[in-house]
């Protein structure tokens, strides 16, 4: 991959036409429900697969994963469409092994997809906060 390539990957609008490519996938997948648990397998495989090159966004992964989880099974109502989209647009993106950075590549093959749940969770931090504040008044 050449030096100027590889910057580009980062670019905040990089990422945002492909989080925008995989938000459309997303909201074909909503469509048609039947699909989608096969779908969350194989993020759930995935995310079990790369805890160790994903450090501290392994929290937030299992936090969007909870949550569409949630969403999907309808026991957690209170995310508006866009946010939704995003998330369930990132965790794609996380399964995808050919993306921007494809994840065989050593040492850079997560970071893309790293940059990309991170900028989701900063886009819906405030939806984020109602939903763990809604799972810790499950749990009572």
């Amino acid at each position: 991959m050449k030096e100027q390539e590889t910057k580009n990957i980062f670019k905040k609008d990089t990422l945002l036409r492909e989080l925008e490519k995989k938000e459309k996938k997303a909201k074909k997948l909503l469509e048609k429900t039947e699909g989608f648990e096969q779908v969350l397998v194989h993020i759930n495989l995935k995310i079990t697969k790369s805890i160790k090159r994903l450090h501290e966004a392994v929290d937030d992964l299992k936090l969007l994963f909870e949550l569409v989880k949630d969403v999907i099974t309808l026991r957690y109502t209170d995310l508006p469409l866009g946010s939704l989209l995003a998330v369930i647009g990132a965790l794609l993106y996380f399964l995808a092994p050919l993306d921007i950075a494809p994840d065989f590549l050593p040492a850079i093959g997560f970071t893309d997809d790293i940059a990309v749940i991170v900028l989701v969770i900063k886009q819906v931090q405030a939806d984020l906060v109602k939903y763990k504040k809604w799972v810790k008044e499950k749990k009572k």
